[in-house]
């Protein structure tokens, strides 16, 4: 508008635009972010507000020199402090938390002003109407000076497709990547002439502008006012589905986008009054709040809405509820007898599982949780719980919020499998039922949200059936608002494995802890080898082994494999530092650029594959726009591979295509109509489960044949035959894989998102790091593997926000790769855990929350008032008796908002409970009489020195009722009526309590001379494990220092006068019996191994052929191959010498 207009008009657009842009500065930068932090970190910090400048700048042309109207605004680095007048640096943090909310209020601004000062009617625009345009304006105008558009957009459709064209990182890095340099000097009145000139070959400039005229600006009417109230008043539900916890400028966001400059900038701030005094907002308060949350700043206000309060509450009172029911606990007999027949099969489970699969099975309640780190075998332990609960009559399913992950776990189950909110339909439809006998197990519950568990929790509540929840809150977060697993977590409890056993040892494991390098040589040899030398050394290790089993001895195995320390480092957020140990083993790659990043990933991808065809891999990046490219390229690839084989059978015209019509999902999770084509070979991911061809969501297909025929209208038909991941030949026409509302969801299937990929174990996993990526997506992503990671990144937009943060702001300067990785480290280690509302709410006390005539906080009593805004329409607010601009009106408010909150609660807990406090008091006095049945089976001590196992149970059932006694303590004194005399049961009272701790008493002084001998023995073991430490570390040094003199030749131990003598020490200190069993068992297999290393070396060193022939008889006897001959067999005599010295049986490690 502002290039076809005339110079008056010209101005008056400019003066609009500036204009616009001050008053959204003044509205939300100014208002909210002009403070400084003063004081030394800690509690002494404190923010203090001022004054701040910015300069704004009217620039007319973008950089394809087409008309574009456009201000920066520099803000400067200073603020002058009301309290003293001084000059201190501005507290950049809330500028960030305001930009989005500022750029809406500038886009509101510029929109009434446009109407009202030029009489231009604007409309809004976009996904969620965000954005504002001129209404009558020519499309064809708009795109023919959207240049600038056209090229970041072509750039990314070129290199990511058009999906990425919806991903805001992906826009950003184009918009940088393809970013020219300004052309210098002001827009002169040439330019203008050119602008006409342009405009005029596609519209009629005088057409054009009159239509403008002509469009009459709507009036803001009563039906206006009606709509934008609903739609205002929507904003904080909208915002919960996905979060929920949200702050002030989330919200003033979304009102400045449904006004969209409707009205003026007062009654702008009316609405904004009226949207934060909503009666479904619920304020909230930080758990630890920090310098800014104190000073009250409005960027760190935060809020929730009654509805997911309310939804958080029940949950945790129904999962408290669950705890007294005993219907579903196994026998602790069972259980052990099931472990027994597993262990006698070859199936063995750690005292982390066992304690998991007895916590699942034999603990009272209807909810149980196992929790634990990726590759900890949490999934391990529940075939035999599901073998359990069958032998008891129950009925078991398999759930999980993706298809995929609930298929995996009902194979490891043999269970019918369901994703949870299908399951939750059909159970709603009637389709399903599930009763007091059926136990829904759900995998990687840490993904559920908020309401998926609720449902679950209530349909336990509701039927008696049992769940089973296993995941880890540190994982992926659920998609929707609220942490589920982690609010059943507190209210309940729940078990953790961690001790992480999925990623195996590699070929550098066994060169460090079997030959005895260092860790960086056996890095470096590792890596210099080639593919024939890694088969010759893996093949050696594997026949180390096999020579041991068939001596009747254990197999050597390595003890810290470096894969399982870099899991650790990644589950404890020390991303820099798993991505260093990547990088210096070449598994981590820094790209220049994305597409490079692609091709570099698709390369390892392709060299692992051809080096281990059998092996099963994953490619995986973060966002569907990375994996559509990754797929393109995958897809290429593997064409031009089918291609070559079937040109070398002579069948090079025979390969089949065809195109199809789905509907592919695109990056903001819509399904977008899009041709796909297929060919034989190809790779295909089902986007829908089919449960009559026994497909489902996530399940990649390979495509062995196509048929093209004409149905019975002559409209073309193709119908597919492929090929399973568990071998089943299935035929189907496109058609058949059909969501419920019509869309044909099927795409190419040669990479994944890393959500989609949790809970899937591959041999070698293949990941596109992303710095968008947060530690709990990086995390799962880098543990999918047991054998191989490899992982790229792009260094270039790491780079450049490195270079551009230093004090100079060159983005042009080099950045090494140590900055890199320590960039990288520190954005993918950024923690971004799903809120629960709860946790403010009960952050400042733990409160006792009553509503007959007043709600008490601690002891201080409010009163409950009204707020300060009820009654009030929109254009009223502030004129009310309590005005809120006052400090009575505001306080008023607080206390009526804080009110509302508490009120929420206590309603909840008014229906609750009673019948909590009841079943609480059930549980607590099953467990007191649990813990005298166990005293009773305890004998009494026949003397002081009791056996030590009997001694032990002691100590367990005393802490035991420790714990029981300081539950029944708390339960008593929480509730401070009607608890004492034992109204919800008669042992749970104040003489119950008495005579309980009166037994413990009794049993302490009967064991007291027991318990006092066993400490004396504890502490004599103690002090011999010291010693045993002691001197184990003494060897140890002595042995690194051999290993160093040794270098790298794994028999140049045999040449050094010392190695004798460490052996026979070493010998004597394992059957030493003032060392400990664990001790003793560690230097064992330290000497198996190391013996075993260097028999097979002597093996290889006597039967390798030399320059000069072979040792054989009829050998050409030379003085060097006599020297060499001599070398050996002086190598050898002291190689039997010391397995004499160490008191070890020659016969156990033969050299031919």
């Amino acid at each position: 508008l502002w290039a076809i207009s005339r110079a008056d008009e010209r101005e008056a657009i400019e003066r609009a635009v500036i204009d616009a842009a001050r008053r959204a500065l003044d509205d939300t930068i100014f208002r909210h972010c002009a403070t400084t932090r003063v004081g030394a970190a800690g509690p002494d910090l404190r923010v203090e507000t001022g004054d701040m400048l910015a300069a704004t700048f009217l620039h007319r042309t973008s950089r394809d020199a087409d008309p574009q109207l456009h201000v920066h605004s520099t803000i400067f680095n200073l603020v002058k402090t009301h309290s003293d007048g001084k000059f201190r640096a501005l507290h950049g943090h809330p500028l960030y938390a305001w930009q989005k909310a500022a750029g809406a209020a500038f886009r509101s601004h510029l929109a009434h002003l446009m109407r009202t000062r030029l009489d231009v009617e604007m409309e809004r625009h976009g996904p969620e109407g965000q954005y504002t345009r001129v209404a009558a304006m020519d499309p064809d105008l708009e795109r023919e000076w959207s240049k600038r558009t056209a090229d970041i957009v072509a750039t990314v459709t070129e290199h990511l497709g058009e999906e990425a064209l919806s991903d805001p990182a992906q826009m950003a890095a184009a918009t940088l990547a393809t970013r020219r340099r300004k052309a210098e000097g002001v827009t002169t009145e040439e330019d203008i002439a050119r602008f006409r000139e342009e405009a005029a070959e596609i519209v009629d400039i005088e057409e054009q502008r009159q239509r403008i005229r002509e469009t009459p600006v709507a009036e803001i009417g009563q039906e206006f006012i009606d709509a934008a109230h609903e739609e205002i008043a929507a904003i904080p539900a909208k915002l919960a589905r996905m979060d929920a916890v949200f702050r002030q400028p989330d919200i003033v966001e979304k009102v400045e986008n449904a006004l969209a400059g409707a009205v003026s900038g007062d009654a702008v701030e009316r609405w904004h009054e009226l949207s934060l005094a909503g009666a479904d907002l619920v304020p909230l308060e930080y758990k630890e709040p920090n310098a800014d949350a104190q000073a009250g700043m409005a960027h760190k206000r935060i809020f929730t809405t009654r509805d997911t309060l309310l939804a958080e509450h029940t949950l945790t009172r129904l999962s408290q509820l669950s705890v007294a029911d005993r219907a579903h606990a196994v026998p602790e007999e069972k259980i052990d007898a099931k472990l027994q027949a597993l262990r006698d099969k070859g199936r063995q489970y750690s005292d982390e599982q066992v304690r998991a699969i007895h916590h699942a099975a034999a603990c009272p309640g209807r909810l149980a949780l196992i929790e634990g780190a990726a590759g900890a075998g949490k999934s391990h332990v529940l075939h035999p719980l599901a073998d359990l609960w069958r032998a008891e009559g129950k009925f078991v399913r398999a759930l999980a919020v993706p298809w995929r992950q609930a298929m995996e776990l009902a194979t490891a189950m043999t269970a019918p499998p369901s994703a949870i909110d299908p399951f939750l339909r059909e159970v709603r439809k009637g389709a399903k039922t599930v009763g007091a006998d059926t136990v829904l197990v759900v995998d990687e519950a840490g993904m559920l949200s908020t309401r998926q568990t609720l449902q679950l929790v209530q349909l336990s509540e509701t039927t008696g059936c049992k769940l089973v929840l296993v995941g880890d809150t540190q994982q992926q977060q659920p998609i929707e608002a609220g942490p589920g697993m982690r609010i059943v977590r507190d209210a309940v409890g729940s078990v953790r494995i961690d001790r992480i056993r999925r990623q195996k040892a590699t070929l550098e494991d066994w060169l460090r802890e079997v030959d005895g390098l260092s860790p960086e040589e056996a890095i470096e040899t590792a890596a210099a080898m080639t593919r024939e030398e890694r088969d010759a050394a893996r093949e050696r290790f594997t026949e180390m082994n096999r020579q041991r089993r068939k001596a009747g001895k254990r197999r050597i195995s390595i003890k810290r494999p470096w894969q399982l320390g870099l899991s650790a480092l990644l589950r404890n957020g020390a991303m820099h530092q798993a991505f260093r140990e990547l990088h210096r083993r070449g598994r981590l790659g820094l790209a220049e650029g994305k597409e490079e990043a692609l091709h570099d990933l698709v390369a390892r991808w392709t060299a692992y594959t051809a080096e281990n065809p059998g092996h099963s891999t994953i490619v995986m990046a973060r966002t569907r726009a990375d994996v559509r490219a990754l797929s393109a390229l995958l897809r290429a690839h593997h064409h031009a591979a089918l291609a070559r084989r079937a040109a070398a059978r002579g069948k090079a015209d025979e390969i089949q295509s065809t195109v199809i019509r789905v509907h592919r999902i695109d990056e903001r999770g819509k399904a977008v109509e899009a041709n796909l084509e297929v060919r034989l070979g190809e790779r295909l991911r089902i986007g829908t489960p089919v449960i009559d061809l026994q497909l489902y969501t996530g399940d990649v297909v390979t495509v062995t044949g196509i048929e093209q025929r004409r149905g019975m209208d002559g409209a073309p038909q193709c119908r597919l035959t492929v090929r399973t991941a568990d071998k089943r030949t299935i035929s189907f026409a496109p058609e058949e894989i059909r969501t419920y509302v019509g869309e044909i969801l099927l795409d190419h299937g040669y990479a994944t998102t890393a959500t989609s990929a949790q809970g899937i174990t591959v041999d070698a996993a293949f990941l596109l790091l992303d710095q968008g990526m947060a530690r709990e997506s990086t995390y799962p992503a880098c543990t999918r593997h047991t054998l191989h990671l490899e992982a790229v990144a792009d260094r270039q937009s790491v780079a450049v926000g490195i270079a551009g943060a230093t004090p100079d702001g060159d983005p042009g300067r080099e950045v090494s790769d140590d900055e890199i990785l320590a960039s990288l480290g520190q954005l993918c280690g950024r923690s971004q855990p799903k809120e629960a509302a709860m946790d403010h709410l009960l952050a400042e006390k733990r409160l006792e929350m009553e509503l007959e005539g007043e709600i008490e906080i601690g002891r201080e009593p409010v009163p409950q008032a009204r707020a300060a805004n009820d009654g009030l329409g929109p254009g009223t607010a502030g004129t009310g008796p309590q005005d809120p601009a006052g400090a009575r009106g505001a306080a008023a408010r607080r206390h009526a908002d804080r009110a509302a909150s508490l009120r929420i609660v206590a309603a909840a807990d008014r229906r609750t409970n009673r019948s909590a406090d009841r079943a609480t008091a059930v549980a607590l006095a099953a467990d007191m009489e649990e813990i005298e049945r166990e005293w009773n089976a305890i004998a009494a001590p026949a003397e002081p020195a009791a056996d030590p196992e009997a001694v032990g149970e002691v100590r367990r059932t005393l802490d035991r009722h420790r714990n029981v006694l300081n539950r029944v303590r708390v339960f008593l004194r929480s509730r401070r009526r009607g608890s004492e005399d034992g109204r919800h049961h008669p042992r749970v009272s104040g003489l119950g309590y008495d005579a309980f701790q009166g037994l413990r008493r009794n049993m302490q002084r009967r064991w007291a001379g027991a318990l006092e001998a066993d400490d004396a023995r504890l502490a004599a073991e103690a002090e011999k494990r010291a010693r045993s430490r002691s001197r184990s570390q003494a060897l140890e040094a002595d042995w690194t220092e051999l290993r160093a003199r040794a270098g790298q030749e794994p028999l140049a131990f045999l040449d050094d006068p010392e190695h004798a003598g460490l052996l026979r020490r070493t010998g004597a200190f394992r059957f030493d019996p003032e060392i400990d069993r664990d001790t003793a068992r560690s230097w064992r297999s330290f000497l198996d191994g190391h013996y075993a290393a260097i028999g097979a070396e002597l093996n290889r060193a006597w039967r390798k052929p030399g320059p000069q022939g072979s040792w054989g008889p009829g050998a050409r006897v030379t003085p060097a191959r006599l020297a060499e001959y001599r070398r050996l067999l002086r190598r050898a005599e002291a190689f039997w010498s010391a397995l004499d010295r160490s008191a070890v049986v020659p016969g156990d490690h033969r050299v031919e």
